[in-house]
């Protein structure tokens, strides 16, 4: 009984509270929000690093076909 009252009067501040990298327990923050983010993350930095290889190739193969 007494936790119900706390969480009831604190439910206003939780939000502000809780930090915004945590996801759960916390209304209108889903716990899949962090997944998504990582994948987002993961994917900009494979796409980062494929276009970076792939600019070196290509500097490399003009320098190749420059000789």
């Amino acid at each position: 009984m007494v936790y119900k009252f706390l969480v009831n009067r604190l439910r206003p501040f939780l939000s502000d509270m809780v930090s915004p990298l945590q996801s759960s327990f916390v209304l209108e923050r889903g716990i899949m929000d962090n997944a998504i983010v990582l994948q987002e993350v993961m994917h900009w930095m494979n796409r980062t690093k494929r276009d970076r290889e792939r600019e070196e190739h290509d500097h490399e193969v003009g320098l190749i076909e420059g000789i």
